[in-house]
Order: C-alpha cells, then structure tokens, then sequence
C-alpha cells in the first residue's frame, strides 16, 4: 500500500430501526460522501442477505458497495443487541469502515480490532464518538507501506542477460493477470536496467510497473509512476510512451477527481495525431472530464466526435458497452445543460430548456436499447428514471409511466428494495394526476404482499403506502375501504415514537369522513390526539451532533427572482452533482412555476423529498428548499423563513436592483456557515 497520507479513511456507524429506517449513530471525518441514509439501507440489505437467519450475536464480512460518484470499499462488523425499542426485541447496528476499492482483504483486516472494539462498546450501551477511535485508524493505515519505496539492492551476481530473461517472464505474468508475481520480478529488472542505463527497456519495465498499479486500483501510485513514465519518454524521445503515459495520466487523474488536471492532459493529446491509445477511449473519458467541470459545449463535441468514431468500429459486446457510455455521457450533457439554462435564463424560458430535454430524451432512449442488450439492469433503470424525468418536465406525464413500470420491474434483478420503493412512489404520483386509481391500489397492493414483512420496509414507508391506498380510495369515493386503510396508517405511525407530520395528515383525512357521518365521538377522540402530535412536533427537538448539514432539517436551498425567474443563490451540494436529484428539482421547480402566480402550493412531495416553498407576498423573490421526507414541515418552514429574512436583510438593494449580475450573492455562502439551524 502506497502513499497512505493521501488517504482518508471514513468511519461509518448506524443502527436499524423498524419503525423509520436505518440512524445514524455516528461517522468521522464529519464530511459528506454521498447520500448516507442510502448507504445504510443497502449495508442493512447485505445483512439481510447473508445473515438473516445467523444466530451468532456479532458477524462480520467485507463486502464492496457502490457510493454514489466514488469508488470505495467498505468493510462491515454488524451487530445485535437486545432492544424492547425495535419490535423484534433486537437492534441490528454496524460499524464500517471506507476506503479506496484498491485495498486488499488483508490490508483491510488489519481494522478488524478497531472495529470489533468500537461495536462491543456500542453493544454494551457506552456512549461512542468516531472521532476518539480515529487517531488508532490513521496509526494503522501509516504501518501499510509499499515495499517499492524501500531502498532495494541488486545481487552482485543479477546479470543484464538475467534481467531480460526476468523481464520476458514478468510480460507473460503479466498478461496473464498475475500481477503480484510480475510485479517481484519487475523490480530487480528495474534497478538492473537503471543500473546499465537502458533508458529504452527501463521505459518498457516502468510501463508495465505502472500499469500493474493501474489495474490494481491503486490509482495514486500509478499517477507517480506514469509521471516517471512521461518524463523518461521526453528524454529519449519516445512518442509512443510519450502519448501512452500521457492518456493515462488523465485517465488516472479522472479517477482521482482532479478533473482538471485531467482535461489538461487530455488537451495534450488533442492537439496531435493519436497513434497508440484506443481513440474511443480517450474521448469517452475526455468528454466525460468535460462534463465533470460542466464544460458542455466542449463535451457535447467531443462525444459527438466519439460517435462518429463508433461508425467505423466492427461489432462486438465491447463495441456495445463503449457506445452506451457515449449515449449516456451525450444524454446526461443535454440533461445538465437543461438544468444550467434554468438557472440562468430563469424558470419561465423554457424554450432552449425543452429542446436541451428533447435533445437527451434521443441519447437516452438509444443508450437504454443497448443497456438492455447488456444486461446492465442497474444503469438501465437509472436512465429510466432519467427519460420518465425527461417526459414529466416536457409536460408529458403519460409518456413517462411506461419508463417508471419498466424499471420497477426490472428493479427485481438488482435486489434493491429501497430503489424499488423509491420507483413505486413515483408511479403512485404520475398514476394519481392521470386519474389511474384502481392501477395505483393494485400497484401498492402487490408490492405490500411481496415485501410487507421485509426488514427493508420499516414501519413509516407501510404506514405511507397505507395512506396512499386510502388517498386513492377517496379519489374513487369508496370511503368505508379508505377509512379501513387510514386507521391502518394510523396505527403503524403511532408506533413510531418520533412524533411524525404525516401523521396529523392522516388524522386529519379521518376527521373529515367521520364529520361527514357525524360521528362526534371519535372526531372528539382524533382532535385529542391530533392536538397531542402537534404538541410533541413542536417540542421535539433532532440531535444536531451528527448532522453536518448547516442547514439542519433542510438539506439544499435555492432562492429565484420571482419577475425573472433567474436563480440568484443556491446551496445544493448533493442536487448538482446527482442526476437523480436534478430531476426531482426540475419536476417541482417546472410544478411549482406553473401554479406559482395561483398562490395554491407550499411544498411537494418527489420519491422521499419534499419540496418546500416560501416568499413574502410583497417582496420579489421565493426560495425553493428540498428536505427528507420524515423531517417536520413546520420545522422546515421556520428554516426557510429565517433564511429567506437573512438573504434579504444582505440584499435587499441588490434585489430590488437586479438585473442579472448573480455572483453579487455568492456572499451568502459564508452566512450559512455561520448560521445553526439545527436547534430551529
């Protein structure tokens, strides 16, 4: 293991709860790697599957789970304490650890006591902080060293004819994928040849070194040695290598997220004739560097130019993947763009806007074609999701329904119930504004008979699909079934212990019926216990320890010019980089522009956000903020209120005055750390 103080290891621990879902207990460095909350249920999910039925207390296994946007490894020490809380009479927590995806098993096993200590502790009810463990972690990660960067000697009696011999062996090894045995013989021939200066096979020898590396994950090392690689090559003139190192050093920066030093190489290579590195590589990564610093103009070219090069490729299964990751790079450039030209020509020009949408929806629809033939089910149903996105925010919620109902199904091949889940509420929105209720109660109804007792589904997401059952009964003016699926709601949110919004909501739906059959008694009842919740609502209080969101309940925010439509100001550091989240921000921004001038919406609900609304009727701006579902509204809108009340304490003159200059609000970015929202 090399280069061990450029890593940064992150701690990461959570616990079940049936009745809302995985918590988290704690994680160390306070940074954000994604979105955490999903990253637990698909831990919680791995259990599931490998341990379900164990009877051994504490269990351990390493497994490599995909975090949004960045390549990890993550070993896992689960646990199960008893717990009168959870309705098992058990609590499932674990303690991960996350790393490069490089590291190896036994490099990763070296953690194992740590982690053992810290779950132990957990079980036994003390009182952990990451942070206190983290100091043993880095000690640990410093004693993996590589053994390339000790001083290594040559035998007196390793001849230049031993060395060339080694040499052709360590190719086959190579070639052959045992790189750890290549890799021993690789070094003495490497001093040997440094030794003779044979600058020519040295560049031969550091070439395959580097690469080994490169195939091993261990990115960080392989950008040293290619650097070497580069420089050699320059010395002796050699264009091949010169070109090779070159790619691979934007490759490699690519992987390590220093996308512009990335673009910078691969500028390098643009500008002479490409000879020896595979051309379609090189411009799928050099416009996927493009889009990464949002430079889409050039990435539109460059993978326009890619596809061009795909017409004189001959068909084969790789031909197939390479051309889906043009198609989704060209789609997700168009889809971004969209995105860019709401924010900067404003919310009601929409014409640029939906030819950028029309333009992805091509470049999706064919790269969903060719995922299919590869089989590749979870980047399918994520360009699924993108092209239903696509035809809601083209007003074409109708064309978006067969896109949703093909990745619900498909979403059986990935074993991923909170993505399904996630699928399912979207169906159940688009299904009740075309009206298709009897479709939505069949839709819930088999999905509830298939997972109803799987440990995925907590008690809040039944208690939520109950509520929609009912909804779509009203709709059907069937009252008496929904007022058997509300009470069935009902009873699921009053066993969670967190005082829920939603269930007021459902309360509320109950008084209603009841006030039309004039049964004061239990309207008598509900009012108390509604009065109750909304009692509890206001006192309760999150713990703000670990939350590292500045903004407490409210995860991102965006404030517009309400007579322009112009953004001015956004913190949205998970939205910008998602293309998920930009599609649930483009359908309730587009909802919201069209039934804003109405004054008839406060929030939305999209998958397990909401999307709320607040402005001053007499002062010309709104701001859009986007929170978990489980989060209170009421907290959320006092968030929103007080930042809305600072933005225009700082710009009043600037907002009264705009016209178009937005870097003028940049400002507030230093505001909202300043800020704590989080006992609101």
């Amino acid at each position: 293991m090399s280069h061990t103080q450029q890593i940064e290891p992150i701690l990461f621990m959570a616990k079940w709860d049936d009745t809302i879902g995985p918590i988290i207990i704690d994680f160390y460095p306070k940074k954000l790697f994604g979105d955490m909350e999903s990253l637990a249920y698909d831990i919680f999910q791995t259990y599931d599957y490998f341990f379900e039925h164990s009877k051994n207390p504490i269990q351990k296994t390493q497994v490599t789970l995909p975090i949004k946007n960045i390549d990890k490894k993550i070993n896992i020490i689960f646990a199960i304490k008893p717990s009168d809380k959870n309705l098992g009479g058990s609590e499932l927590s674990f303690i991960s650890i996350i790393l490069p995806s490089y590291f190896k098993q036994n490099e990763l096993n070296i953690f194992n006591n740590i982690l053992m200590k810290i779950i132990q502790e957990h079980s036994a009810n003390k009182h952990i902080s990451l942070k206190d463990f983290y100091p043993k972690i880095l000690n640990k990660l410093a004693l993996l060293t590589v053994e390339v960067d000790k001083e290594e000697k040559l035998d007196n009696y390793y001849s230049y004819t031993a060395a060339v011999n080694d040499f052709q062996a360590a190719l086959k090894m190579y070639n052959k994928k045992k790189y750890d045995d290549s890799l021993t013989l690789l070094k003495n021939v490497r001093l040997k040849f440094e030794e003779e200066n044979q600058k020519k096979l040295l560049i031969e020898v550091l070439y395959i070194i580097a690469s080994i590396f490169a195939q091993k994950k261990d990115f960080y090392e392989a950008n040293n040695l290619f650097k070497q690689l580069y420089e050699l090559s320059s010395d002796v003139n050699s264009k091949k290598f010169l070109e090779i190192s070159t790619f691979m050093l934007g490759f490699l920066n690519y992987q390590l997220e220093n996308y512009r030093n990335a673009l910078d190489n691969f500028k390098k290579l643009q500008k002479t004739k490409i000879n020896y590195i595979n051309k379609l590589n090189f411009h799928t990564l050099y416009g996927n560097a493009c889009l990464k610093l949002k430079l889409f103009d050039r990435a539109e070219l460059i993978f326009k130019e890619a596809l061009k090069l795909v017409k004189e490729i001959s068909f084969n299964q790789n031909f197939v993947n390479q051309k889906a990751q043009i198609l989704y790079g060209l789609g997700q450039v168009y889809y971004e763009s969209a995105f860019n030209i709401l924010k900067q020509q404003g919310i009601f020009n929409s014409g640029d806007y939906e030819q950028k949408l029309e333009n992805s929806k091509f470049q999706f629809k064919e790269c969903k074609r060719l995922l299919g033939k590869l089989k590749d089910w979870e980047k399918y149903i994520k360009v699924c999701l993108i092209l239903s996105n696509i035809q809601r925010n083209l007003n074409k919620p109708k064309l978006s329904l067969p896109y949703l109902k093909d990745a619900f199904d498909k979403s059986d091949s990935i074993n991923n119930i909170t993505r399904k889940l996630s699928i399912l509420y979207k169906i159940i929105h688009i299904q009740s504004q075309l009206e298709l209720y009897q479709e939505n109660i069949l839709n819930i109804r088999g999905f509830l008979d298939k997972f109803e007792d799987f440990r995925g589904l907590d008690l809040f997401n039944k208690a939520r699909l109950y509520e929609y059952i009912a909804d779509n009964y009203l709709s059907l003016n069937r009252t008496d079934d929904a007022e058997i699926e509300l009470l069935t709601a009902k009873t699921l949110y009053d066993k969670i212990t967190l005082p829920l919004y939603e269930n007021i909501i459902v309360i509320n739906k109950l008084i209603q019926l009841y006030t039309s059959k004039k049964d004061f008694r239990k309207i008598k009842r509900l009012s108390e216990s509604m009065l109750s919740i909304s009692k509890e609502l206001s006192s309760y209080e999150t713990s703000p320890e670990i939350d590292i969101h500045p903004l407490g309940d409210v995860r991102e925010i965006w404030f517009f010019s309400n007579s322009s439509g112009i953004l001015l100001f956004t913190y949205s550091p998970e939205t910008d980089f998602d293309i998920d989240l930009i599609g649930g921000f483009l359908t309730a921004l587009k909802q919201f522009s069209v039934e804003l001038t109405q004054d008839e919406i406060d929030s939305m609900i999209i998958g397990s956000d909401r999307y709320s609304f607040y402005q001053d009727q007499h002062l010309d701006f709104f701001v859009l903020g986007r929170s978990k579902l489980k989060s209170s509204p009421e907290k959320v809108n006092k968030i929103l209120k007080i930042l809305y009340q600072r933005f225009w304490k700082e710009y009043s003159k600037e907002i009264k005055s705009f016209v178009g200059n937005i870097k003028i609000f940049d400002g507030f970015s230093n505001i909202i750390k300043n800020l704590d929202l989080t006992l609101v």
